[in-house]
């Protein structure tokens, strides 16, 4: 993934105090991990128990709607890896969560009746509905409404936004959103990056730039220790070798560290983005992050120096780190940034790019794959 896409990606979602994006095929514990993560979000805000079991609820919720719908036993592994999608954003008071996932053409005309029903009801009636299909069962032969997705406009509180788009002969995406408030205020309809349109956009723009899953939020060190626990012990399995596996986490810790070491704080916080991209059976590794502009030069000459070096020269600038403790300050970037270049496949690809007078925004992407 160039460093381009992660400017792109940083700068459009420059809005959203946390958002995590995840393209590819559904399964229990990737599912599982991932609602982990938005919820370690959701603390990181402190917002009310209340809101936070509202939002744990819908995110699982909208996986089952998916899990529900979207059997799709004749698609390949490429066409679930780059249909399946998933997006929660916490952005001017709401929370936006946002899935996509194939469906059988000939389920489309009977699940939108569905959506269209649930949503002509007000809240009473939702309530009326939602006690008659536990009483009657789902009344899926009559076409009627199913649970999850009565429950889900219950608990928003906000009508379903959806779309289909056709995909082929055999398959169409199905696209819903769900929207709720973390404060009290007037429902309006949602605009420009808060619309299901832009959810379509951002799986696209995953899609053709190969990438699994994507965070963006605060990065300073306290925040980043949950999120490499739940990579680690969950989203990492995904990759088939294991010891591929072990260096791209390390990659992953080395990046996420550099932005609670280098990153530009402002109130308390470190805002940062980070993404695993899959091409082949090459991995990527991308992170982005503000820098103090002072702190430019000198972390643009290591990085330089780090590229120019052979594998020799980094086995043995690595050893003589480690013989001599001989560190750079905040707890030895420079012997972190060696040890990764040393298991990448290719050169670093860095950019710095100047934002204002204080701060410049500075984005890496290291490579790897079977050796």
């Amino acid at each position: 993934m160039k460093t381009k896409t992660i400017e792109w990606f940083f700068d459009i979602l420059r809005d959203d105090n946390q958002c995590i994006l995840y393209s590819g095929n559904f399964n229990d514990d990737i599912t599982d991990r991932v609602i982990q993560l938005a919820e370690h979000n959701i603390d990181l805000h402190h917002e009310k128990v209340k809101i936070k079991k509202r939002v744990s609820y819908l995110l699982a919720e909208c996986f089952q709607n998916i899990i529900r719908h979207g059997k799709v036993e004749d698609a390949d592994d490429q066409m679930k890896q780059e249909t399946g999608f998933f997006m929660s954003r916490n952005s001017d008071s709401k929370y936006y969560i946002t899935s996509g996932n194939l469906i059988g053409v000939e389920f489309v005309e009977k699940l939108e009746g569905q959506l269209n029903q649930v949503n002509n009801l007000n809240q009473e009636e939702l309530k009326l509905l939602y006690r008659k299909v536990i009483t009657e069962g789902e009344m899926s032969e009559k076409g009627g409404a199913g649970l999850g997705l009565i429950d889900m406009a219950r608990k928003s509180g906000r009508k379903l936004v959806y779309k289909f788009q056709e995909f082929n002969d055999l398959y169409a995406l199905f696209y819903n959103q769900i929207i709720l408030d973390s404060e009290a205020e007037s429902v309006k309809k949602e605009q420009g990056a808060h619309n299901i349109e832009f959810a379509i956009q951002m799986h696209n723009k995953m899609v053709a730039n190969k990438i699994i899953l994507m965070q963006r939020g605060d990065f300073s060190r306290d925040s980043i220790i949950p999120i490499l626990n739940i990579m680690e012990n969950n989203v990492m399995s995904a990759i088939e070798n294991s010891y591929l596996m072990k260096e791209i986490f390390h990659i992953m810790v080395e990046l996420l560290q550099n932005i609670g070491r280098h990153g530009y704080e402002f109130e308390s916080e470190k805002e940062g983005i980070f993404a695993l991209s899959r091409n082949g059976n090459e991995y990527a590794v991308s992170a982005g992050n503000y820098i103090q502009n002072e702190k430019v030069d000198e972390f643009n000459k290591l990085l330089l120096k780090i590229n120019g070096m052979t594998s020799d020269e980094l086995k043995e600038a690595y050893i003589e780190l480690l013989r001599d403790g001989d560190v750079t300050e905040n707890g030895g970037a420079g012997i972190g940034l060696i040890d990764i270049a040393r298991i990448a496949t290719e050169k670093f690809e860095f950019k710095f790019s100047k934002v204002d007078t204080l701060k410049s925004f500075f984005t890496i992407t290291v490579k790897n794959k079977l050796k």
